[in-house]
């Protein structure tokens, strides 16, 4: 499995010491210029081999989950960077290299390398609906709206056959035909053609994988449907995977352009100075 993303997470810089912020902006600093020199003049919603998104947290909302999720990742952050690209090599060296250079600060920053894994619950037909019509990223001044999702399977979905499993996506009917539950493929169709979506998946150091990391994007005006389908997903009478599922909360969130990001951290707060941790 290759890196296809880092997603680096902080707190809210008024809440970092003034060394952290620094440090934290100059290694992102350098990682663009690392991102620049192998692919060219990085901009959100470009269609190059490379992105780098950010995001801004505006709240976060409670999931229903069956199984309870102590420390979910990321959403205890609230400012978030993503790199993406298709070298591999380059991601890993991201990774190590704010591993490094930040590991006296972890506790207050979260660097996930992320990884797309293969379809493995497509057919033909769910492909039709859940992918023919979906859309890559878009400028943010059409899509400005986020939201993370993370979530994992519990152990009693990977229990079930692979037909169970794909089975529990599709629309359920009862011997007359009569529909019961429509799935999670039915239910997430309206969102296909309103938002980029990219379903990653945690890349740990032994190869395989940890959490699931939903993203989406849209713009304002697609930002009720957005929630709306969100939460038709969570029900389980319509969507019964979702019994399968341990989940963290929703990251609702704005997207933002990362020389703001990076001049929030490098800003100079001495009226705040005080409150900040020594």
């Amino acid at each position: 499995m290759k890196l296809r993303a880092v997603c680096i997470a902080w707190d809210d810089p008024s809440y970092l010491k003034a060394s952290t912020r620094s440090q934290l902006a100059s290694s992102i600093r350098n990682i663009l210029k690392m991102f620049e020199e192998s692919f060219g003049f990085l901009t959100h919603g470009t269609t190059a081999s490379c992105s780098v998104v950010g995001a801004t947290k505006l709240h976060t909302e409670a999931t229903f989950s069956n199984v309870p999720w102590a420390d979910p990742p990321l959403t205890s952050k609230s400012r978030i960077l993503l790199f993406e690209c298709t070298d591999s090599y380059l991601l890993e060296h991201t990774s190590r290299k704010l591993n490094a250079e930040m590991d006296d600060d972890l506790e207050y920053i979260e660097i996930v390398p992320l990884a797309i894994r293969e379809r493995i619950y497509t057919s033909p037909s769910i492909s039709a609906i859940a992918y023919d019509n979906a859309i890559e990223r878009q400028p943010m001044s059409f899509h400005s709206e986020v939201l993370l999702w993370p979530c994992m399977r519990t152990d009693s979905w990977w229990e079930l056959s692979s037909m169970q499993r794909q089975a529990l996506f599709l629309p359920r009917l009862d011997k007359f035909g009569t529909v019961l539950s429509p799935g999670h493929i039915e239910v997430s169709a309206p969102l296909v053609p309103l938002v980029h979506r990219r379903l990653y998946h945690q890349l740990l150091l032994s190869g395989s994988l940890g959490f699931m990391l939903g993203w989406f994007e849209t713009s304002t005006s697609h930002l009720l449907r957005l929630k709306e389908v969100v939460s038709q997903l969570q029900n389980t009478s319509l969507c019964p995977d979702h019994l399968y599922y341990k989940s963290g909360p929703l990251w609702w969130g704005r997207l933002n352009e990362v020389s703001t990001l990076l001049s929030e951290l490098e800003y100079n707060q001495t009226s705040i100075e005080g409150t900040t941790p020594a």
